[in-house]
């Protein structure tokens, strides 16, 4: 998915956050402002690129502003540890569910809204769950995904935000307990935002459920593009019976590559902005399964 106008004022305002957790005085932020506005994609200049790759040029200059390789770690510990004090909750959900699979799928895409890092917010998580009880996943496209799972040995898990990654955890259990298929997870080799790396999928307990891989890129890059992936991850989606994808940069910058590569797909996602609406008619907040299989 390219960006389109929206997504430029929405990039900025991230940014700003992205600055307020960073603790930037003004004028800091002045001059981070100063550089992300001459990148072409946020001058109108390049409409031929992703969000993703538009967020990884604004991560270079915070990532320099700032003299740290990874600035959002403290935030990207204390998601992880706020979702895993609620884990035996949702565990209890997705077990005494009717269909475990469905609860644990529908509770996975909903963790995808778990992002504190480009909100000034903190939500209580519990509660979102709790208010979210009756929100729903299309039963198509379930039933598409529980039947190619069925057929699945070998998957391939595509991550996406720290406490996103410990309801990733219950569906990868969900998963390797009822279908007995081997899962490999992959991280950020370079972090970016609150994106998991090999340290915070080991910090929750990955490692134990899943073969845990890095993606390989070089860059603060937000998702998965083809090109910058390395060899080893390209082997893993070649040799993979389903890859699931999680979260918006992964969703955005896959979708530009689904003919490079042969493998099934599903993409999990909440639906978060006006794209989303516009191409699934979907209101914001709303869980979404899109699956992208061949015949």
């Amino acid at each position: 998915m390219l960006i389109n106008a929206a997504c430029i004022p929405c990039m900025t305002k991230m940014t700003l956050n992205l600055s307020k957790k960073l603790s930037l005085d003004k004028d800091t932020t002045k001059r981070v402002f100063e550089k992300i506005l001459k990148i072409p994609g946020l001058r109108g200049e390049d409409w031929n690129i992703t969000s993703g790759e538009i967020i990884e040029q604004i991560m270079t200059v915070l990532t320099n502003t700032v003299g740290q390789a990874d600035p959002f770690k403290r935030d990207k510990e204390m998601q992880n540890k706020m979702v895993m004090d609620i884990y035996p909750h949702l565990r209890e959900l997705a077990n005494e569910a009717p269909d475990p699979l469905y609860e644990a799928v529908r509770l996975a895409i909903l963790g995808n809204s778990i992002d504190f890092v480009t909100t000034d917010k903190t939500p209580d998580i519990k509660k979102t769950i709790e208010e979210s009880r009756n929100v729903h996943l299309s039963r198509e496209r379930y039933d598409q995904f529980h039947e190619k799972v069925k057929n699945t040995k070998r998957l391939l898990y595509i991550g996406d935000n720290s406490g996103e990654i410990v309801i990733d955890k219950l569906l990868i259990e969900v998963l390797v307990k009822e279908y007995s298929v081997a899962v490999f997870f992959v991280s950020r080799s370079v972090p970016t935002m609150n994106d998991v790396t090999l340290e915070e999928a080991r910090f929750v307990g990955m490692d134990q459920v899943a073969t845990l891989i890095e993606n390989g890129v070089d860059g603060p890059l937000a998702g998965t593009l083809l090109d910058r992936v390395s060899q080893e991850m390209r082997d893993h989606m070649d040799q993979a019976d389903l890859i699931i994808s999680k979260g918006g940069a992964n969703f955005e910058t896959l979708q530009e590559e689904f003919g490079k590569f042969e493998t099934d797909i599903s993409f999990m996602v909440v639906s978060k902005c006006q794209n989303y609406i516009d191409l699934y008619q979907l209101p914001i907040g709303v869980p979404l399964l899109v699956n992208r299989y061949r015949a």
